[in-house]
C-alpha cells in the first residue's frame, strides 16, 4: 500500500498534503488563505534557502572523498545527511501543520 492512499498522520506525505490543503484558497474562505500563507511561505522559503546553503557543502565534501576513493564514507554522509534533513523537514512540516490547524480552528 502507498502512503498516499489512505490517511495516516504520522506520515510525511500526509503532513505536507495536510498543509497544502489547509492553505490552498478555497471558499468560503479565501481570507484564511490570505492570513495564512505568507507565514507557510516564509517558514518554507528559510527551509529552502537552508537547504540549498547546506547541499552544497555537502557536494564538496562528498566529492572530495569520492575522488580519495573513500566510497564507504561518501555514501554514509549522504544518507546520514538525507535522513537527517527528511526527519528535520518533516518536524518542521508538522509544527506548520499544528499552527495551520490552530489558526483554521479560531478562524471558523
Amino acid at each position: 500500500m502507498l502512503g498516499w492512499d489512505s490517511f495516516d498522520p504520522d506520515s510525511a506525505w500526509w503532513t505536507f498534503e495536510q498543509v497544502q490543503r489547509l492553505v490552498t484558497p478555497r471558499e468560503p474562505d479565501p481570507e484564511f488563505w490570505a492570513a495564512t500563507w505568507p507565514h507557510v511561505r516564509a517558514t518554507w522559503d528559510q527551509v529552502e534557502s537552508r537547504e540549498f546553503r547546506q547541499t552544497a557543502e555537502l557536494e564538496r565534501i562528498a566529492l572530495r572523498n569520492w575522488e580519495r576513493g573513500r566510497e564507504d564514507v561518501t555514501y554514509e554522509l549522504l544518507t546520514k545527511y538525507t535522513y537527517k534533513q527528511l526527519h528535520t523537514n518533516f518536524l518542521k512540516a508538522r509544527a506548520l501543520l499544528s499552527w495551520v490547524e490552530a489558526k483554521w480552528e479560531n478562524w471558523k
